[in-house]
């Protein structure tokens, strides 16, 4: 029966190679982590409430605070609003929230040509980026430029290398850059 059990996890698509050799070598289906019948369980299916808490989890899991403050600008929420929802958890569920209600597309029905009322039709404004998150992304991209970059471009402004000199720190750079981009 053993031999038997070893041979399904061997031959299974959902073993890992080192189980497989261990399997081969005479080890149990027990021993490498597999289920009785040199397996895996079927796989649980999760209610779309299970589901929420499974994805809450796994984002948090992935990301850090920063990462969740720039996902949450580029879908449209202020700063004020991010910190408003305090916590991670918050934080976390309104990024699956507008990431859900971004993905899901509008269910049309069928209606008769009689039953419409002729409504005015609504300009959709295209979404504007805010001026904050264009600074933001600006300074975003002139920062991940390296520091010899960040000279030669102030020097085009017509920095003098003193003045470069005393901007000592990449943030006063970086800031100095896009003052002098703003002119």
């Amino acid at each position: 029966m053993k031999k038997l059990n070893s041979m399904r996890g061997i031959v299974n698509e959902q073993s890992a190679l080192w189980q497989k050799v261990a399997l081969g070598l005479g080890w149990s289906t027990w021993d490498v982590g597999l289920g009785y019948y040199g397996g895996f369980d079927a796989a649980k299916v999760l209610t779309p409430e299970e589901q929420a808490i499974e994805d809450v989890i796994t984002m948090k899991k992935e990301t850090k605070t920063k990462e969740q403050v720039d996902m949450l600008l580029d879908l449209g929420l202020t700063k004020k609003e991010i910190k408003a929802l305090g916590k991670e958890q918050a934080r976390v569920e309104k990024i699956i929230e507008l990431q859900k209600a971004e993905v899901t597309p509008e269910v049309k029905t069928e209606v008769k040509v009689e039953d419409v009322k002729e409504e005015p039709k609504v300009k959709i404004k295209p979404k504007n980026e805010s001026a904050e998150r264009k600074l933001r992304r600006q300074f975003d991209s002139i920062k991940d430029e390296n520091k010899p970059d960040q000279v030669k471009t102030l020097l085009k402004f017509g920095l003098s290398k003193k003045e470069i000199r005393a901007l000592q720190y990449e943030k006063n750079r970086v800031n100095k850059i896009l003052e002098l981009m703003n002119k």
